[in-house]
């Protein structure tokens, strides 16, 4: 593979830049250092850091309502195109509240979302009364998360956790590559890999049966059938029975359990919502989330509520069109012109039946563009929603049906649980109970859409 061959250069080319020598032992070390040129978790530690701005607390969510505050999808994306870095955008929009003149405002994130500390008890306090008011927030600083980096950063500790596995199958006979995850999630963050490189990305699931196994620091044998996963978010991002500020409700996690994602610079998820409350923790890296209440499902136009479909709950739109369509309208307008000059110009012979044929496939490709550039600009206008970027150590706390678009902004390891929230319920068992949580939670006047069902009133 290509980009094997210039990975393989960089390494060279690094180690004689650090005075290193160029044995295979040194390699691995040389590997670890190359970092992304824009590094979004060290918040202005170092020259390519990105600068986070935090708004003031409110350990109240505003009486009036308003939190958070929206903004258009358009102008969200004009600002940060999708397959942009912050700064690269920030050097050509000077008008926008991400960048200004100096190089310190140039990099500099502006976050709307609060942010509450995991370590300071007032804040812990308030990051439940803005659950309860089903709002999203932040909780930063989280011990379990922070520790677990530190392992899960080495690629080494990562590889034991797979290859230790028990197969319940003979291993069939034959060769398989083995993957080049976290070599290529490098050498995408080092080279700004281009959006429409290949990319990748793996998950990893813990067994819905680890939630009843006991975990204790003093009881190595019960921690042994555990999943790395299990333990070593244990205990306040774990999904056994044992209540935790993050899980107060662990008889409502999904059989699903703890939902793990490695991926890499560019990866992209497309819009959906969730059934359920999302707690999303980030162990090492950064994505950008963009957020959008569930009220603004028709506005999107494009989610899919028909559950047999395979894109339910999904819309197939890609904001990364936003900026690639004003290339290709600068191109249309560039060949209609040169067009009407030929046309008009007496001396010139008529084209070929190929050039006409070509011509006509190129016109009706740019009016394709141009029916879809319409929809896609009709939604990003009419839709509003907020950006925030998640970092290791955090955790965003998603209310259920609230529609996200993630974006990869560097190598990153992701974990999540969900909570099925009982009022959602349509299993048709306890009516009665169903109906009473429902109006409870219509007198509680979610600002944003609440617990109701987008795909059944609002889509």
């Amino acid at each position: 593979m290509a980009w094997r061959t210039e990975w393989d250069s960089i390494i060279v080319r690094n180690n004689y830049i650090n005075g290193e020598d160029k044995e295979e032992e040194n390699n691995t070390r040389s590997k670890i250092r190359i970092k992304s040129n824009i590094d979004y978790t060290n918040s202005g530690e170092k020259d390519n850091d990105v600068i986070y701005e935090y708004p003031k607390k409110q350990y109240v969510p505003p009486f009036n309502g308003g939190y958070p505050k929206l903004e258009s999808l358009q102008d969200l994306f004009h600002r940060w195109p999708q397959d942009s870095d912050l700064y690269d955008n920030n050097d050509n929009n000077n008008d926008n509240h991400h960048s200004k003149t100096n190089n310190d405002d140039r990099r500099t994130f502006h976050e709307t979302l609060q942010h509450f500390d995991y370590t300071i008890k007032k804040d812990r306090e308030a990051a439940v009364l803005y659950r309860s008011k089903h709002l999203p927030f932040k909780v930063i600083n989280v011990p379990v998360l922070l520790n677990a980096k530190t392992k899960w950063e080495n690629d080494t500790y990562i590889s034991k956790q797979f290859d230790d596995l028990s197969l319940k199958y003979k291993r069939p006979n034959g060769k398989c590559q083995e993957s080049q995850f976290s070599n290529h999630a490098k050498y995408a963050d080092y080279t700004k890999l281009h959006p429409f490189q290949p990319h990748f990305y793996y998950q990893a699931f813990t067994d819905k049966e680890e939630k009843y196994i006991n975990t204790n620091e003093k009881q190595s044998s019960e921690n042994e059938k555990k999943s790395f996963i299990s333990r070593d978010l244990y205990p306040e991002f774990s999904t056994s029975l044992q209540k935790t500020f993050l899980i107060p409700n662990p008889e409502q996690v999904t059989n699903s359990n703890i939902q793990c994602r490695f991926g890499e610079r560019g990866i992209v998820s497309a819009i959906h919502y969730d059934v359920g409350d999302n707690i999303i923790g980030i162990i090492y890296g950064a994505k950008r989330y963009i957020l959008v209440p569930p009220n603004q499902c028709s506005n999107l136009q494009s989610i899919i509520t028909n559950s047999d479909h395979p894109l339910h709950r999904h819309s197939p739109i890609n904001f990364g069109n936003l900026k690639k369509y004003n290339h290709i309208n600068d191109a249309s307008a560039s060949a209609s012109s040169s067009s009407t000059t030929t046309t008009s110009n007496n001396n010139t012979l008529p084209s070929n039946n190929d050039e006409d044929e070509q011509q006509q496939q190129q016109q009706q490709y740019y009016n394709n563009v141009n029916i879809e550039q319409n929809l896609l600009n009709t939604i990003s206008s009419n839709s509003y929603g907020i950006e925030t970027i998640l970092k290791s150590g955090e955790v965003l706390f998603l209310p259920s049906y609230w529609f996200h678009y993630i974006i990869g902004l560097q190598k990153n390891s992701q974990c999540n649980v969900r909570l099925h929230n009982h009022s959602t319920s349509n299993s048709g068992e306890d009516e009665n109970d169903d109906e009473e949580d429902a109006n409870e939670n219509e007198n509680e006047n979610f600002e944003f859409g609440g617990r109701i069902d987008v795909s059944s009133e609002r889509c």
